[in-house]
């Protein structure tokens, strides 16, 4: 807790009705400050994360040194980034305020939320999940089970056919987020995709997440994370655990539609922040809780609440010999 504990009759009018913390797990760890943020806001609370526009203020309160904010700014740490911690310091926090509106059960409310989500009374169910994996020939018993597009930014996704190859590039999917290219003209590639230009989901995690879901929320379908490419096990083979591709390093493919294939290589480049779309229904457009809500429960990495980050992953194709000559990539089995 930054703010100092003044009692009410000694309250200054310059201090206002501000609360600055940061929250720990029962292991130490610090809490996600951008997760703490959308978990919040889908229970309709307000507050805000990061460097609240206050440089100076966000040193003197967690210590920061001179030479620890130029190594933090050199990290890529932003006021809202997602760089909350560079060593063991946060570097940002968590601001509630109270304003003239503001009642007894709204404070209530927000104390019950901590509790809710950050108390830890027992530990979160956790899948068996393979810790060799990474050593592990993943291509030979994975297969894609869905490809998506998103021509349009933000909007619904388009779905492949089965017996479509698509063309895959370093920039990422073909007409995805991407607008068309001319044939005739070398262009430069304009990438509208936020962290990555390849998202992929495992459908044992999704099947997982549905398992826990079951007796209180209909199923999510995979697409409802809004991934490029679905990935999941192949029916002769024994399936790969839930989870199992937080130790994945790559995915290697082989192009299809020629007389001698080729073999691409996808780098895992690590989670994705999803944003608070994965909450809304890709055929009605509603808006919901869920999946996030259970993810913030159930998905816990040394103590540490991940959430829906550690769900999508980020791929990046690796250099080629041939930049000009795009890989095709097709749906091997369409998953139910």
């Amino acid at each position: 807790m930054y703010s100092p504990d003044t009692p009410y009759e000694s309250l200054s009018i310059d201090a206002g009705p501000i609360v600055a913390f940061n929250l720990r797990s029962s292991g130490g760890e610090w809490v996600n400050l951008g997760e703490f943020e959308k978990l919040a806001g889908l229970k309709k609370i307000h507050v805000r994360t990061g460097g609240v526009c206050s440089p100076g203020g966000i040193a003197a309160a967690l210590g920061l040194t001179p030479s620890e904010i130029r190594r933090n700014y050199a990290s890529g740490v932003r006021c809202n980034g997602h760089s909350d911690f560079v060593t063991e310091k946060p570097t940002g926090i968590i601001r509630a305020s109270l304003g003239a509106m503001s009642v007894e059960s709204d404070v209530d409310r927000f104390v019950d939320f901590i509790s809710d989500f950050y108390c830890q009374r027992e530990a979160p169910p956790k899948p068996e999940c393979a810790a060799e994996a990474s050593k592990e020939e993943l291509p030979a018993r994975l297969e894609v089970k869905d490809i998506i597009v998103y021509p349009i930014k933000s909007c619904g996704g388009y779905h492949v056919p089965s017996n479509l190859p698509w063309r895959i590039k370093p920039e990422g999917l073909a007409w995805d987020r991407d607008p068309p290219e001319s044939d005739s003209e070398p262009s430069i590639p304009l990438l509208l995709s936020n962290e990555s230009p390849i998202l992929v989901v495992h459908m044992a995690s999704v099947s997982f997440l549905n398992d826990v879901l079951a007796l209180t929320h209909k199923p999510v379908p995979a697409a409802q994370f809004r991934p490029n490419i679905i990935v999941g096990s192949k029916a002769d083979t024994p399936a790969l655990a839930a989870f199992s591709e937080e130790s994945w390093r790559g995915l290697t493919f082989s192009s299809v539609g020629r007389p001698s294939p080729r073999k691409g290589t996808l780098r895992v480049l690590g989670k994705c922040y999803r944003c608070q779309m994965v909450c809304v229904d890709q055929d009605t457009g509603e808006r919901g809780e869920e999946p996030f809500v259970t993810l913030a429960r159930t998905r816990r990495v040394g103590e540490r609440c991940h959430s829906e980050s550690m769900f999508v992953w980020r791929l990046e194709m690796k250099k080629r010999t041939e930049p000009r000559s795009p890989f095709l990539l097709q749906i091997l089995s369409r998953h139910s």
